[in-house]
């Protein structure tokens, strides 16, 4: 049989199997569709998950109530565990000796911040941190100065605020010392903070910091936190994890043998999670 009469064989089967040879057709393309897709989709959450990792640097550790991830429904023993508390905080800052710039990290509220007769959407996220959350955020001050000693010390009610902020209310208007009110509480604003971004259209700008300890004040101190620290240096991140695990089980009365009842996090070990999925 000839090239001539094969070709001829195959166009007249195609034409008298028309809706088969279409829904193979269809078949084929739907499967390299999927394909691209896929390997589009991973490589975008890929993309997603190193700038979100950037917002913390290699050397921070968190300690956090639950896994970063969870898969299905949560088994009893983390439905269980308790909330870690300012106390949790204060008392493991006081007990580290390798360990240092630790800062509790939590959000009070998402709100509407008010100046004068500006305000913004109700979406503000109200975060509560000390000196170090901006190193330990990766957050820049643009303009003005930092948590001091005696703004934690004395639950000073004083605001660092983020770029979406200060473009929303102020406008034009300089920011520093001007009076803005969150919850219906004033706060004086001593800083502001550069521009970050945004990935997937979550800002890292539509915030504003308040000592940790005004927050308490404004909203109560009965809530689950994490806690942010970080290492003297890269090669000292075992050692620093090493360090906290210890201390937080004495403070969390974890019983010798039991499993610990909270997380401690690291970069390498979300990178480590997000590659299993990946």
């Amino acid at each position: 049989m000839n090239f001539k009469e094969t070709f001829s064989q195959a166009s007249g089967s195609l034409r008298a199997n028309k809706i088969r040879s279409f829904l193979t057709l269809l078949a084929l393309v739907i499967g390299v569709f999927s394909v691209i897709v896929s390997t589009t989709a991973v490589a975008v959450l890929d993309n997603f998950f190193n700038n979100t990792m950037s917002i913390l640097g290699s050397d921070v550790i968190t300690v956090q109530k639950n896994p970063a991830v969870q898969m299905g429904p949560r088994d009893a023993s983390l439905r269980n565990r308790k909330n870690i508390k300012f106390g949790d905080a204060e008392a493991l800052e006081e007990r580290m000796e390798i360990g240092e710039g630790m800062t509790p990290a939590t959000s009070f509220s998402f709100t509407k911040v008010t100046y004068k007769d500006n305000e913004t959407d109700p979406n503000v996220m109200i975060r509560g941190g000390n000196n170090e959350y901006f190193a330990n955020n990766a957050y820049e001050i643009e303009d003005g100065r930092n948590f001091n000693e005696e703004d934690i010390q004395y639950a000073r009610q004083v605001a660092i605020i983020g770029k979406d902020v200060q473009n929303e209310i102020f406008k034009t208007e300089y920011p520093l010392q001007k009076t803005i009110r969150i919850d219906g509480r004033p706060y004086t604003v001593i800083a502001v903070l550069e521009k970050k971004g945004q990935i997937f259209g979550q800002s890292f700008d539509n915030m504003v910091v308040i000592p940790y300890t005004a927050g308490i004040n404004a909203y109560g101190g009965n809530r689950g936190i994490g806690i942010q620290l970080r290492a003297p240096e890269i090669t000292m991140i075992q050692e620093t994890i090493d360090e906290v695990t210890g201390i937080m089980r004495v403070i969390r009365k974890v019983n010798p043998g039991d499993e610990n009842d909270f997380e401690v996090i690291t970069n390498d070990s979300l990178t480590g999670t997000f590659d299993q999925f990946t």
